[in-house]
């Protein structure tokens, strides 16, 4: 997929028919052909350059196309900043806002008015610690001081020194992010395990901030998004678990979380509650859920659009583990009718392929096919938005569903595709296991009645290095489990029950 379609993909239905109009504002150009590849690109987004001339044009003219692609860049762009600009209500949007009036009021010799907006938007920015832009308000106030002589000008130069101090403590909190997420994305690709609180700590302390992060949610927040992420990859929720507890009882407890930080409070009750989760803890998992659920009816309505999805997804994970599969799919399907809260690409895609496993779980194998094929993205498009792995596990999914449904040439083109597709993958040691899994769901798949070998189990158990199960990984234990309730001849949902029990 090319850069205009990418953005393309990235509108919704509703977004769509808000950009016709907007390119057809111009009434006199009655056949746009701007409009005809606009059309074109989001029926059918992996067109080569070729295949969409030969589709505009009777006659090919490879100049008129690249003029119309630049023209139709032209109009997306404008679109979407002019869209961003009416919707954005952070902070930053209303200070940039103020400060631009402000200027632009100063120029028309309009000085009364622009310091109203000029003051305005320092408070918002202080309130919201936009202290980056905060050194422009001041420099801006420092220069037109003489036109107001209500203005201390001492006191502007005093403040500008004060909060150009925080903005460079910020500074200094992304480096330190930047060297904390290189280092574990360096053991995470080397597959060398870390003790990250220590090297969190190390860092902090090397930036001078070690002392001023229980004050600093979206400081905090941020480092820890980084360490969840090196968990994500290493499926190592236990020593996670802790940490990120005490981290937010410590800001909680030193009064870090107000109205201006409430979605980082937000982001740490939702990496508290997958942690437990993932580790299996369902009940402890829900306790923090809730608290998230009534977090979300306070302030922004734009926090609520961004956690609710992962709130309903991870509130049904929970469910499916406690023997309530109805509810967990009731969740989801309710999810994805929901009209209120715009989904993103992400949060639909899992959603789907969830609500497929849970499908899936309850012996519903045509839910879960009906389910899947509702993805009318290819995998190539979907590896862009959610990444490599994440596909991998769906064509992983697919071929477990291929199987029990019979459908073997479905189930060994996905295995060959599979193997095809993410051979450079499987050499990363992260990945060893699920190595080892392909080889044997393709000996079943191959040799269905491999199964009723009575030495197949005893091989299968020792081709894995288990961990307790407290620590083991969950989504690694479903896999198994499915492998273990063919031997078995019991139903899967009931063998992975028995596993985590």
């Amino acid at each position: 997929m090319d850069g205009l379609s990418n953005i393309i993909s990235t509108l919704s239905d509703d977004e769509k028919k808000e950009f016709r109009t907007f390119i057809n504002r111009n009434k006199r150009i009655k056949k746009r052909k701007d409009v005809e590849l606009f059309n074109l690109l989001e029926r059918e987004e992996d067109l080569k350059p070729k295949e969409v001339i030969a589709k505009l044009y009777s006659t090919p003219n490879k100049e008129a196309y690249h003029a119309n692609r630049k023209r139709l860049f032209k109009h997306l762009t404008d679109f979407i900043v002019l869209k961003n600009l009416k919707e954005d209500q952070s902070s930053n949007a209303a200070v940039m806002g103020n400060l631009s009036m402000a200027r632009y009021l100063f120029n028309n010799n309009s000085d009364r008015m622009a310091w109203k907006y000029l003051i305005n938007a320092e408070e918002i920015a202080i309130q919201n610690e936009q202290y980056e832009l905060l050194n422009n308000i001041f420099i801006l106030e420092i220069e037109k001081a003489s036109s107001n002589e209500k203005i201390d000008l001492g006191f502007v130069i005093r403040q500008r020194e004060k909060y150009k101090k925080l903005a460079d403590e910020n500074e200094r909190a992304i480096i330190a992010n930047s060297i904390i997420s290189s280092e574990l994305d360096k053991y995470r690709r080397e597959g060398i395990d870390v003790n990250f609180d220590k090297l969190i700590t190390t860092t902090l302390k090397k930036y001078d901030l070690d002392l001023v992060m229980n004050s600093k949610p979206r400081m905090m927040f941020n480092i820890i998004s980084i360490a969840r992420s090196a968990k994500l990859a290493s499926k190592d929720f236990s020593s996670f678990e802790p940490y990120v507890i005490s981290q937010y009882r410590k800001i909680k407890n030193a009064g870090g979380f107000t109205k201006k930080n409430h979605f980082y409070k937000l982001g740490f009750l939702y990496m508290i509650a997958h942690t437990l989760y993932r580790n299996k803890r369902f009940k402890e998992s829900a306790v923090y859920l809730n608290e998230l659920k009534e977090s979300l009816e306070e302030f922004n309505k734009g926090h609520y659009t961004h956690y609710y999805p992962r709130y309903v997804q991870l509130l049904a994970a929970t469910h499916s583990y406690q023997r309530n599969l109805a509810e967990a799919i009731y969740l989801l399907n309710e999810l994805l009718a929901e009209q209120k809260v715009k989904l993103t690409h992400e949060a639909r895609l899992n959603a789907h392929v969830t609500l497929a496993i849970y499908h899936f779980q309850n012996n519903d194998l045509k839910a879960a096919n009906k389910t899947l094929m509702s993805i009318y993205h290819s995998d190539k498009w979907c590896e862009k938005v959610m990444g490599r792995e994440w596909v991998m596990k769906k064509n992983l999914m697919e071929v477990l569903l291929y199987f029990d449904m019979d459908l073997q040439d479905l189930a060994e083109s996905r295995l060959r595709a599979i193997e095809r597709n993410y051979a450079q993958l499987f050499e990363n040691p992260m990945y060893q296991r699920v190595k080892t899994f392909l080889r044997i769901i393709k000996k079943i798949v191959l040799e269905p009645d491999i199964l009723k070998s009575p030495e197949f189990l005893k091989n299968l158990e020792a081709s894995f290095n288990w961990l307790p199960v407290e620590e083991e990984d969950i989504q690694a234990m479903s896999f198994y489990a499915w492998l273990k309730s063919k031997i078995q001849r019991k139903p899967f949902y009931d063998v992975l029950l028995e596993i985590l029990e």
